[in-house]
């Protein structure tokens, strides 16, 4: 058998190129046709999670106006996210249903599935897009842009390294900044500024690509990535990006192999950082320095806070004897002088249940006196002892109300006057120190008894923040006091303000004559024959109250909550009501002449017999309204919603019914012109020129039961109606 006979294969010997090679390049990248892109993707990315937060959110507020069924309280989760919302933009708090020490919002059963969704959905989409750009570089906006995300070695960023990106430098970064930046220059609560504050530093991160040399964002930094075209498919470095640094790179050749990339050696930084890791004998020595350093350095401290506690423990038993010693010295007996030396023991919890112990079982006037000041000299903090006395000494009262006892019924009533003015006395001096106190259900208010009269004064006093739920506090004196503050943000009118709340309590005959009560909580109150001439109730919440021959003269209840409250007889006058909220409120025989009404929404709300004279109206809505013999002379109702309003038998004279909206009023007897006599013979009917133009192209045509005389005062003033084009 001929043939060529194969000889024994040759191989090529493995040669390690020793020249430095170019690095492998990207293509060229050019920031200027790179960049739209990359904005376009992220513009997109961010589209897609507002809009999956935003269309569930969108439907569900529209569910809230639109869908009548019975209502559920708001989701816990959702009620925790908003308060946080809240309290980091400092946005006013929303409480529209108090019940109970928390406040309860209630939706329909579909906003909470649909508000609960919205933030649901914004997260899966979030994490979503991160998953796809760890593992492909590519979001889906990147990929129909032809953009990908690697890093140096040309390889997709993974999960860890995309969340590090996204999360920590693109928005994590961005957004603190940011906020940061409206804290300290006291922007808050403006939130146009922290928007545009906001976008500058998006701006900021995505244009710093210009001034890099590789192109790189500031997330593209922090995170070791950099963004190139798809379509390109070499992966690494550019020429450019590596003209400063050039990098040595091992090259292997086998006969019929592939060509293999050395790993690449590290820049300056990270070589440096590399030495230091390696030198195991340095990294001990710098641990043992920083382990002694830190062991002498908690002895040291701990031997200096040992030494500072003896020496006051010994100068506070110094100083507790020689006070001993002077109340021994100048107290009556030996019973007062224990009782106030009891209240300056060094054990705060005994001696507070101790003095309150002894103020419960005392009998002697002149001992409750003593006690009640050792109570007040005890500080601040025996406030909740003495609420506790003082709610079980109204129950004692209660059940001796009918007792023919007269001797026990004084005792009582002198131990209920003991804790009145032990707290009174307290408040006055220690309110601004407290965070929260409650005094829920305690009785505060007048006893007019000959053995224990009692009145609450507290003028001038910050009262902010403390809770007076179901407490009685009639006739108090709280002239110029002050029951609301901003919390720790220092900005009125968010989550954190310290606010009084006076929920469910007994204010009758109170006089708050120039207090500051915006944002309070008053709701299911009484306040009948209060005084609040010239307070500030703005934004309070006063649903259901009862405000019956309140004297409110020039007072400000700017968007306050009035809903279904009774104002029977309460005095108005040049009160400012601007965006009340007063569904279904009682406003019978309330004199409120020059008040401002307007924006109000005083829907099915009862005005009988009311005097609103010269009052203003303006885009109020007073559908269902009853007006029914009120005066409202010289009122102005323009743009008013007044659809399906009981004007029977009502004076409106000088009206300015312009742009309003009257189908289904009742008119009947209602008086829209007074003639006049001139000189006592002469009957004047023109009106007053003044007046002219105050009906013009206000349409009556479906109001009800409008007169003769009316339809011809109506068609003559401009005003709309059927009759008017007939001859």
């Amino acid at each position: 058998m001929t043939g060529k006979s194969k000889g024994p294969k040759r191989t090529v010997p493995k040669v390690q190129s020793t020249k430095k090679s170019k690095p492998p390049t990207q293509g060229k990248v050019n920031p200027v046709t790179l960049f739209p892109r990359r904005l376009a993707a992220s513009t997109v990315e961010l589209a897609l999670i507002t809009l999956s937060a935003l269309v569930p959110l969108s439907l569900g507020w529209h569910a809230t106006r639109y869908l009548n069924v019975q209502p559920v309280p708001l989701n816990p989760v959702l009620v925790t996210l908003e308060g946080a919302i809240a309290r980091t933009l400092a946005l006013p708090p929303t409480c529209p249903h108090p019940r109970g020490r928390r406040c309860t919002r209630l939706v329909p059963p579909l906003v909470n599935f649909l508000w609960t969704i919205g933030p649901i959905a914004a997260l899966s989409v979030s994490i979503w897009q991160l998953y796809l750009l760890g593992l492909t570089g590519q979001t889906l906006p990147k990929r129909w842009l032809r953009l990908q995300v690697v890093t140096d070695s040309g390889k997709a960023p993974g999960f860890g390294r995309a969340l590090l990106r996204e999360a920590v430098g693109r928005w994590g970064v961005t957004l603190t900044s940011a906020y940061l930046i409206w804290l300290i220059t006291g922007a808050v609560p403006d939130l146009v500024i922290l928007g545009v504050t906001t976008a500058l530093m998006v701006a900021l991160d995505g244009l710093w690509s210009y001034f890099d040399p590789k192109c790189r964002t500031l997330h593209d930094r922090l995170a070791g990535t950099w963004v190139r075209s798809s379509r390109h498919s070499v992966s690494g470095p550019s020429k450019k990006m590596n003209s400063s640094n050039s990098k040595q790179v091992g090259i292997q050749f086998e006969a019929g192999g592939p060509l293999e990339r050395m790993p690449e050696s590290q820049p300056g930084l990270d070589q440096w950082w590399n030495r230091i890791r390696l030198q195991s004998s340095a990294k001990i020595v710098l641990a043992l320095a920083v382990g002694l350093g830190a062991i002498l350095g908690t002895f040291v401290t701990t031997q200096l806070y040992i030494q500072s506690q003896e020496n006051a423990r010994t100068q506070a038993a110094r100083d507790q004897e020689k006070f001993l010693t002077w109340v021994q010295q100048f107290a009556p007996d030996e019973r007062q002088g224990a009782i106030l030396g009891l209240a300056s023991l060094d054990n705060p919890e005994a001696q507070y249940q101790i003095l309150a112990d002894m103020l419960a079982l005392e009998t002697d006037a002149a001992q409750l006196d003593v006690l009640q000041q050792a109570l007040v000299s005890s500080g601040g903090r025996s406030l909740p002892y003495l609420q506790k006395l003082n709610q079980s000494t109204r129950t004692d009262l209660d059940s001796l109300r009918y007792s023919t006892n007269e001797e026990q019924l004084e005792v009582v009533q002198l131990r209920l006057q003991a804790t009145q003015r032990a707290i009174a006395k307290l408040l006055q001096l220690y309110s601004t120190e407290f965070d929260s106190l409650d005094l829920s259900r305690t009785h505060l208010g007048q006893v007019t008894t000959e053995a224990a009269p009692f009145t609450l004064v507290l003028e001038k006093t910050d009262l902010s923040g403390i809770r007076f739920r179901g407490a009685i506090l009639s006739h108090a004196s709280f002239k110029s006091s002050q029951f609301s503050s901003p919390g720790p943000d220092r900005r009125f009118g968010s989550l954190d303000d310290q606010k009084a709340d006076f929920t469910a309590s007994i204010l009758t005959d109170a006089d708050f004559t120039g207090a500051f009560l915006s944002h309070v909580l008053l709701a299911y109150s009484n306040l009948s024959r209060a005084k609040l001439d010239r307070a500030n109730l703005s934004n309070a919440q006063l649903t259901g109250a009862n405000l019956s021959s309140v004297q409110a003269i020039g007072a400000d209840l700017r968007e306050a909550d009035l809903t279904n409250a009774t104002l029977v007889g309460a005095q108005l006058v040049q009160a400012n009501l601007t965006g009340i909220l007063a569904i279904g409120a009682r406003f019978p025989r309330v004199v409120a002449t020059d008040a401002t009404l307007a924006k109000a929404n005083l829907m099915r709300s009862d005005w009988q017999g009311a005097d609103l004279s010269r009052g203003n109206f303006t885009q109020s809505n007073l559908q269902n309204a009853n007006m029914s013999g009120t005066k409202l002379a010289g009122a102005n109702l323009s743009f008013a919603q007044l659809q399906n309003a009981n004007f029977q038998q009502t004076d409106l004279t000088s009206v300015n019914f312009q742009g309003a909206n009257v189908e289904g009023a009742d008119f009947q007897g209602a008086v829209f012109f007074k003639p006049h006599t001139q000189n006592g013979d002469r009957l004047i009917q023109s009106p007053d020129p003044a007046t002219a133009g105050f009906l013009r192209g206000v349409d009556f045509s479906n109001a009800r039961n409008l007169d003769n005389k009316q339809i011809v005062y109506i068609c003559a003033q401009g005003g709309i109606y059927p009759l008017c084009s007939q001859p």
